[in-house]
């Protein structure tokens, strides 16, 4: 076999351990934050149960709902994007109003909150800006839409 071969075999072998290696490093850190998480999830319960004795309810959904009067995030969100009207919102920006508003929520729960509301015809996307729709520029959902035969009849009166 010539050098070069050897040389990459060798490349490969010690590049292959090396990645071993770190894999088996990661492996020992996420065992050690595990038992962390575990350890946490205890003491949560333990806070959970003081609580109770003391008539504190800390497991309620209203601890991480923020301060907006108990809105869904749907409404706060639809309610984000009528307040910039005519201007666009963000995702992100959203996401750090309700943030501000101290709602704990998924990275991707605005996102998913404005592409629903655009199914819905609320709101309408251009890149990554998000407008509002108001009602007189609102289409007629597929669902209530006339049947074809009763549209023509309704063209033709």
């Amino acid at each position: 076999m010539s050098d070069s071969h050897h040389t990459a075999v060798a490349a490969i072998l010690d590049r292959y351990a090396a990645l071993c290696g770190a894999h088996e490093n990661l492996q020992e850190n996420i065992n050690q934050l595990q038992a962390r998480q575990r350890t946490l999830l205890a003491e949560i319960n333990d806070c959970l149960v003081a609580g109770r004795l003391f008539g504190v309810d800390l497991a309620r959904p209203s601890a991480s709902r923020g301060g907006a009067g108990g809105q869904s995030i749907k409404a706060l969100v639809l309610q984000a994007a009528k307040d910039a009207y005519p201007q666009p919102v963000q995702a992100a920006e959203v996401r750090r109003l309700l943030a501000h508003q101290d709602y704990t929520i998924h990275e991707k729960t605005v996102g998913m909150t404005l592409y629903r509301w655009l199914l819905a015809g609320r709101i309408r996307r251009e890149g990554r800006d998000w407008y509002f729709v108001p009602q007189s520029g609102r289409e007629i959902p597929d669902n209530q839409r006339p049947e074809p035969e009763r549209q023509r009849v309704l063209e033709m009166a």
